[in-house]
């Protein structure tokens, strides 16, 4: 835990199997480490925190916007995450 990644993987969650597990496949195989929610967040942890300090430790954010994402206008959501990371990150 605390260990730094190259890419935060950024997804819709039914986006998960299709998508972003052989994203994440092809990554590990080119030796880049990754975080992923599943791996990284338990029950009980604040998903903002969490999240936010998987962003500020990463070098890179890899957002998948597919069509479920797409579909799913989230702009509260949104605001909540841009303004922990501009408070607890870039300030």
């Amino acid at each position: 835990m605390g260990q730094k990644r190259e890419v935060f993987l950024c997804h819709a969650s039914e986006e998960k199997n299709d998508v972003i597990r052989p994203i994440a496949t092809a990554l590990k195989k080119d030796g880049i480490t990754y975080w992923l929610d599943e791996a990284e967040i338990k029950v009980g942890d604040s998903l903002t925190e969490k999240i936010g300090s998987a962003i500020e430790k990463t070098d890179f954010v890899g957002v998948v916007i597919g069509d479920v994402r797409a579909e799913r206008a989230q702009p509260l959501k949104v605001r909540i995450s841009y303004s922990y990371i501009v408070r607890n990150i870039l300030l």
